[in-house]
C-alpha cells in the first residue's frame, strides 16, 4: 500500500469524512505523500538544495494507477518547488488514493450536501486501517521497525 493510501486511511473517520483536526492540511499532506511515493518508485527526484525542486527522472509507467496518474499530471510542473506542487490541486492525490482504496474494497463513496458537493469515503473494510494503526503503535513502542 502506498504512503498516500495509508495516510488517507488515517485522515478519514469510519463514516468517511475527514478527521476535523486534519481537515485543512489533509490535501497538502496527501500530495506530499504522493510525491514521496513517486520518489520511492524512482520516477522523480527531489532536490537537496534550498529550493527543493522536483524533477521527473523516469516517465515510464509504474504499474500502479495512483502513481501513473500522478506522474502524468506532474509533467507540466517538472522543475517546480516541492511546496508549490504540494499546494497545487492538479495532482488530485485525495481522489487518486480514494479511487485505489475503493477498487480494493477498503473504502466506499457517498455524495452529500447541497448539489452533492461533498464526497465521503466510508470504511467498508476496517482491517487495513486497524493493521496500520497497530503497526504504528508498535513502532512508537519500539517493538517494530518503522
Amino acid at each position: 500500500m502506498l504512503i498516500a493510501e495509508k495516510l488517507l486511511l488515517l485522515l478519514l473517520t469510519d463514516s468517511g469524512s475527514r478527521e476535523s483536526r486534519a481537515s485543512l492540511m489533509a490535501p497538502v499532506a496527501l500530495r506530499a505523500a504522493v510525491l514521496i511515493d513517486l520518489a520511492q518508485a524512482g520516477r522523480i527526484r527531489i532536490g537537496e538544495d534550498k529550493k527543493k525542486t522536483v524533477r521527473i527522472i523516469d516517465h515510464s509507467p509504474t504499474g500502479h494507477p495512483v502513481l501513473d496518474a500522478a506522474l502524468a499530471a506532474l509533467a507540466p510542473k517538472d522543475g517546480k518547488r516541492i511546496g508549490t506542487i504540494a499546494r497545487w490541486g492538479g495532482l488530485r492525490a485525495l481522489e487518486l488514493a480514494a479511487d485505489s482504496l475503493k477498487s480494493a474494497g477498503i473504502l466506499g463513496e457517498t455524495k452529500g450536501g447541497i448539489f452533492n458537493w461533498f464526497t465521503r469515503y466510508p470504511a467498508l473494510n476496517p482491517a487495513p486501517e486497524a493493521a496500520l494503526r497497530a503497526h504504528l503503535e508498535a513502532v512508537i513502542r519500539g517493538e517494530a521497525p518503522a
